[in-house]
């Protein structure tokens, strides 16, 4: 699992789950770290972080698929 928050109290809401914890680069996505598993019970505009599942074991097949390594 990772926990992470975005600025300015920006989570994951209902209907994310399932979408990827990114890194950009010149506005370009990098790398896929982890998909949305779970909001905070606070709601998604809280100081809580959202959880993610870590996805490195499948950064290979991803990359296969979308083109984007996990």
């Amino acid at each position: 699992m990772i926990c992470a928050s975005g600025n300015y109290n920006e989570g994951t809401c209902i209907g994310d789950t399932g979408g990827p914890l990114v890194i950009t680069e010149g506005g370009r996505h990098v790398m896929i770290f982890g998909v949305a598993s779970f909001i905070s019970g606070n709601g998604c505009e809280s100081t809580d972080p959202s959880g993610y599942t870590r996805i490195y074991q499948y950064g290979e097949w991803i990359y296969n698929i979308t083109g984007y390594y996990g």
